[in-house]
């Protein structure tokens, strides 16, 4: 027996695995390793987050491309008729008008796409106005992927089956003078003519060949020829493709029509993608317009993120404006011939205004002014004698003045209705003049007004990095360690300081400075306090006129500028169109053809067998077609005068008629009353018919009189407004 069996005091050691709380205590911590996970695929589902809050951006600050991409794609793939449409686009061939290589135009959009990146799935054919041509290539393709179907079956590959043979389009050969890769389908006339010229340059080397080597085979190609041999087989070709005449006949295209260009009404609308295009012909549009083109921040095209539109005649000189609603931005284009030679107007609403000119057209060389409204104005100039290059004046409300305590020195107009506005500060910038030292030309002068000094500062010499500069004080004050002026020693290469301690800085009291070296005024500094400050008094005036005269030409710009900006409103409530020469010469000549047909209207109403009733009266003039006022006036009296005694002829034949049978009448019933104691009945019956005959043509005498009196008066007027309506006297009628 085991001598621990003995003891029953003793414990063995329990197995370790039973007892879970206790651990085994080691010298180190194991770190747990948890499930495994993947790297992959914590980047997936970051890609994947990230994309969904991107998802979530506000739409507007976005356009929306990356969905309307990703809407397309879906789409597309969800698409049963892919493959199955038709469409024809444009193809470019390289080698005319600067084209290199070949590319396809897609003409609903105008895109421009390489053959190799071309979102077309197949080419069927090509044509253009001489000739068809069909794709032999795509049998090709189809029997090239058949067979590696084929193949990957018999490989137990398998394989992606394909659309009915219609796949995104291959590499294409538009090689069209190989048979083997584009069919022809019409024989072209040019080909013929120029393989003919070739087939004739052969025989004529080959005669010069067989020439030269004996008559042998001159005789036997003659006789292949004259006996329908090869040759004459040859030469004749059975033309069986040849294209047929067109059923259709000539276009014609009026030309008020075509200058409509968009019938019936002359505009068009478009609508593309976010886009939406209104075309115009010439003179439609009261306002001139010829194109607009609104761009949409939405796909549904309700908010406007850009306007463009084109103009044309129009009489303020305007051919293009860009708007951007949302921004407040316009941009106006002029073409030049405009009174202020404005080339460009860039507005931000109440903001900001930018003006470009053409400089060539201005007397002082004014390139563009920059406004922004109520705080500062710049302006450019170039090619001006005086140099001045820039210009800039800074401004505040009369208010702002106020409370900063600043003084109201210079008050420049308001404009749209705004009130004055107080300058505060000027400056301008100046070109190098040639012939002149660096020291002495000036750079740059800085006018502050509120402060009541003037700060010049010169070019900078040759070779250097500092320059002269100069300060002026309008009060005549010095203040110790900040009023200074500069300006180049009489014998040293630096520059010294004038008027030190208490002397004033360009006053026309000019205190002696210090008496040591180089202190003007005292032993050997140089020039005397009394010259210095004659000197510097007399740069301190220039400089107050040339502060004077920057104010007068700035404020004299602005006014110019508030009056040009008033005349853009007025043109804009107000437009004014210019006809075009063309179209008043067209008008004229349509007026003319007008008349041209009036007049051969009136020559085909009248009587062949009827003389016209103008034609005696127009004798004299040289050109009947051409009539002039004076000779068309007195060709209407004479033929009036003419009408009217004409009338009174014919009244005064009818009263002669009339009077010779009442005088018969009356000696024949005179001739009667002295017969009558005879008591013949013959001559009772006699003289009764003779009285009723004569009775009745003296009735019928008398009503005709009184029938012309009643026809007269109406031929006359009748005349009179044939001949106001003649197109022969339309110079009485302008």
């Amino acid at each position: 027996m085991p001598q621990y069996t003995k003891k029953p005091h003793h414990k063995h050691p329990r197995f370790p695995f039973l007892d879970p709380e206790k651990k085994d205590a080691r010298p180190y911590s194991v770190k747990p390793r948890g499930p495994p996970a993947s790297a992959f695929l914590r980047e997936a589902a970051r890609r994947a987050e990230e994309a969904k809050e991107a998802a979530k951006v506000d739409p507007w600050q976005s356009d929306g491309e990356e969905e309307e991409e990703r809407d397309a794609a879906e789409e597309e793939e969800g698409d049963p008729l892919r493959g199955e449409r038709m469409h024809a686009w444009v193809l470019v061939r390289g080698g005319k008008r600067g084209a290199t290589g070949v590319s396809y135009v897609e003409p609903t959009t105008g895109d421009i796409y390489p053959t190799s990146a071309a979102p077309y799935l197949t080419v069927e054919g090509l044509f253009n106005a001489k000739n068809y041509w069909v794709n032999m290539q795509q049998q090709q393709q189809q029997q090239q992927q058949q067979h590696q179907q084929r193949q990957k079956e018999t490989d137990g590959k398998g394989g992606e089956g394909g659309e009915g043979g219609r796949r995104a389009a291959a590499p294409l050969s538009f090689d069209l003078m190989d048979g083997g890769l584009w069919e022809y389908v019409f024989i072209d006339p040019m080909q013929e003519m120029l393989e003919a010229a070739e087939a004739l340059d052969e025989n004529d080397d080959l005669g010069l060949l067989t020439g030269a080597g004996g008559g042998d085979d001159d005789d036997a190609n003659s006789n292949d020829g004259r006996e329908g041999g090869p040759a004459s087989a040859g030469s004749k070709k059975d033309s069986i493709l040849d294209i047929p005449p067109s059923w259709v006949l000539q276009l014609t295209l009026d030309r008020d029509l075509l200058a409509l260009r968009y019938p019936p009404r002359g505009q068009r609308t478009i609508m593309y993608r976010r886009t939406k295009a209104e075309l115009f012909a010439e003179n439609v549009h009261p306002e001139g317009t010829t194109m607009r083109l609104t761009l949409y921040k939405d796909r549904r095209c309700t908010v406007a993120k850009e306007i463009r539109e084109v103009f044309v005649n129009r009489a303020d000189r305007l051919y293009s404006r860009v708007r951007f609603p949302l921004e407040g931005k316009v941009s106006e284009l002029f073409r030049p011939g405009r009174a202020n030679s404005l080339r460009n107007l860039v507005t931000w609403s109440g903001r900001r205004r930018e003006l470009y000119f053409f400089v060539e057209a201005r007397l002082d060389g004014l390139v563009s002014r920059v406004e922004d409204i109520g705080k500062k104005v710049i302006q450019t100039m170039q090619g001006r004698t005086d140099r001045l290059t820039y210009r800039s004046v800074n401004v505040m409300s009369p208010e702002e003045a106020a409370a900063k305590g600043l003084p109201s020195v210079y008050m420049l107009p308001g404009t749209d209705g705004a009130g004055d506005l107080v300058v505060y500060k000027m400056t301008e910038k100046f070109e190098r003049k040639g012939g002149v030292a660096a020291e002495r030309d000036v750079a740059k002068r800085s006018y502050y007004l509120a402060e009541g000094r003037i700060r010049t500062l010169y070019h900078y010499p040759e070779g250097d990095v500092t320059r002269v500069r100069k300060m002026h004080f309008k009060d005549n004050r010095a203040i110790v360690g900040a009023a200074y002026a500069y300006e180049l020693s009489g014998g040293g290469s630096g520059a010294k300081k004038i008027g030190g301690g208490d002397a004033s800085a360009g006053g026309g009291r000019g205190g002696a400075g210090g008496a040591g070296p180089g202190a003007p005024g005292g032993g050997d500094g140089g020039a005397g306090g009394g010259a210095a400050g004659a000197e510097m008094e007399e740069t301190l005036q220039d400089a107050i006129l040339a502060e004077k005269d920057c104010f007068t030409e700035a404020r004299h710009v602005h006014v110019e500028m508030a009056e040009l900006i008033k005349l853009r409103q007025r043109q804009e409530e107000q437009v004014v169109l210019e006809r075009p020469v063309f179209e008043t010469a067209r008008e004229r000549r349509a007026e003319q053809e007008k008349i041209s047909e009036q007049m051969a209207q009136v020559e085909e109403d009248v009587d062949l067998h009827q003389v016209d009733y103008l034609t005696p009266f127009l004798q004299h003039v040289p050109d009947i077609r051409s009539v002039s006022s004076a000779d068309a006036q007195r060709a209407r009296d004479a033929c009036l005068k003419a009408l009217k005694d004409r009338l009174l002829e014919r009244a005064n034949i009818i009263n002669s008629r009339l009077n010779e049978e009442t005088a018969a009448l009356a000696k024949k019933q005179a001739a009667f009353q002295r017969n009558q104691r005879d008591n013949d009945a013959n001559a009772e019956e006699e003289f009764e018919i003779f009285c009723s005959e004569a009775m009745f043509r003296i009735q019928v005498l008398e009503q005709r009189l009184v029938q012309h009196e009643e026809n007269a008066l109406k031929k006359y007027a009748d005349v009179d407004a044939k001949l106001a309506s003649d197109p022969r006297l339309r110079a009485l009628n302008p």
